[in-house]
């Protein structure tokens, strides 16, 4: 409501400019109305959402910068250079040596089911839990430089060599890096005498572990630093049990060191594997081992372990180049059981002439031609990353087709089997297979390396074949040697023969 002002109040400046009249307001007529509730809820509505946005804003720009240094880091670590436990630097970078893992795991990881390495487990991972391991990993695996492979060999051998002796360590990254350098001892530039040294060294390590029996912390003794009062784990089990087979075929084919013994422990190391069925190659492992059972009591129970052998037969072969490896292993330890029996028959000349020795050597020739047969079935992408223990069984089945040969060649006359495999056929099929695989290695970059490795292995092969034909010289000159003794005792003779007869018309009948 207006009032008009009073004569006696002061006109407004702005009322005389316009020249209207002035008229004051009355107190209270522009009082602000209450704000309803709906407008303050509105506004505080706009308020959270702005403040959500600028939030959101703000965590975006955290989360892009911690990607983008994350990314940084990464980048950096991929670039950075892999140290070795020993001090030269062999140039692998992390990406480099992701690269390596990823193919030894592809390739070559289930030649070897003693050492699993997850399939999650990154190179820094491994590294901190394994950094011997590691470093065996890259130098079997890695062929692109002969050069650097032999430096690696030489510093891995001193490194194990000194933690072993002079810094008295015992654990299993030390074992389960022995167990692969043997397991491809064939890919690396050492002699074949070194291998047993590299054998018992990883053998020293499992007892210094503990690791070659049952926990018994209640035996009495004085607890040793190496025992242990816990279950042993699956990756323990799984290195043991790689020991006692490498250490079952260095004492069947090398003959140069005595085998371990199938005891009630490594039964129960298979049967933990073989329920717990961690990994596939665990049960790989547990055949390998089981194959392998009695081989310590070869000459002294033939046909037990015969009979014994026949049940751990692989069954039927599922397309796997484990199963082809299983039943190599099957066939050799058949050429091994022949071929004692067959020495055991040839030092009781009574046997000899027994139906039962032609049975033996007519068995000992099948299992021979069922071994190369398996061989000749493998594909040649597999040639070259075959675990060591294959190529010492060829040698094995080599030389003992060579000594079944020779005494079928001895008995001839008595033998009416006809034979279709001889030593050259085996030796061909096998450098036939080495020359596949160098040619499918044309396009690596590894190609030069591997080359050289395949033609150690054809040189090696062949140096059974110049040991048969020696052999079978030897046997020649020895027939050679008595025919002619025979007609010499007969010249030799004093007596004259009746009616004018000429020892010369005897000699020519």
């Amino acid at each position: 409501m207006r009032v008009r002002k009073s004569e006696m109040r002061p006109t407004r400046a702005g009322c005389s400019r316009l020249k209207r009249e002035c008229i004051a307001q009355a107190p209270g007529a522009h009082k602000r109305k209450a704000t309803s509730p709906l407008g303050v809820a509105r506004l505080e509505k706009k308020l959270d959402t702005m403040a959500c946005l600028v939030g959101v804003s703000s965590r975006m720009t955290s989360d892009a910068a911690s990607k983008t240094e994350q990314g940084n880091r990464r980048q950096a670590q991929k670039t950075s250079q892999l140290v070795l436990p020993w001090d030269e630097s062999f140039n692998f970078t992390h990406e480099s040596a992701s690269v390596i893992l990823t193919k030894y795991r592809t390739e070559m990881a289930c030649y070897c089911p003693s050492v699993v390495i997850p399939l999650d487990m990154t190179v820094p991972e491994l590294q901190q839990k394994g950094p011997l391991l590691l470093s065996a990993i890259l130098m079997v695996t890695c062929l692109d430089d002969a050069n650097r492979k032999k430096r690696m060999a030489d510093q891995f051998l001193e490194h194990v060599s000194r933690s072993i002796f002079k810094k008295w360590q015992s654990n299993l990254d030390i074992l389960q890096a022995i167990l692969v350098c043997i397991s491809w001892y064939h890919l690396l530039p050492e002699s074949e005498a070194q291998l047993s040294i590299i054998l018992q060294l990883g053998l020293a390590m499992l007892r210094s572990l503990g690791l070659h029996r049952r926990p018994n912390p209640s035996s009495g003794k004085l607890p040793q630093s190496c025992e242990r009062d816990n279950a042993p784990t699956t990756d323990e089990r799984r290195a043991y049990l790689g020991c006692f087979y490498t250490a079952c075929l260095a004492a069947t084919f090398a003959k140069d060191m005595d085998p371990l013994r199938y005891t009630c422990y490594t039964e129960e190391c298979c049967r933990v594997l073989e329920e717990l069925r961690e990994y596939p190659t665990d049960m790989y492992l547990v055949q390998l081992a089981r194959l392998n059972l009695s081989s310590d009591s070869v000459q002294t129970c033939v046909e037990a372990l015969g009979a014994e052998l026949k049940r751990l037969k692989p069954s039927s072969a599922q397309g796997r180049i484990q199963d082809s490896i299983l039943a190599l292993q099957y066939s050799s330890l058949e050429l091994l059981l022949y071929e004692s029996a067959l020495e055991d028959h040839s030092s009781n000349s009574a046997c000899n002439s027994t139906g039962g020795h032609y049975d033996i050597l007519h068995s000992s020739m099948a299992s021979a031609k069922a071994f190369f047969s398996t061989f000749s079935s493998l594909t040649p992408q597999y040639f070259l990353y075959l675990p060591y223990s294959v190529y010492q069984q060829y040698y094995h089945a080599v030389d003992s087709l060579s000594k079944f040969l020779l005494l079928a060649w001895k008995e001839r006359d008595q033998i009416s089997t006809r034979i279709t495999m001889d030593v050259t056929m085996a030796v061909n099929m096998f450098i036939a297979k080495a020359k596949e695989a160098v040619q499918l290695l044309n396009h690596e970059e590894s190609s030069l390396c591997a080359e050289e490795i395949l033609y150690q292995l054809i040189a090696r092969v062949r140096a059974f074949e110049e040991l048969h034909e020696a052999r079978l010289a030897g046997v020649e000159s020895y027939d050679n040697d008595r025919n002619a003794a025979s007609r010499n005792s007969i010249q030799d003779a004093t007596f004259a023969l009746p009616h004018d007869m000429s020892w010369q018309f005897l000699e020519s009948e």
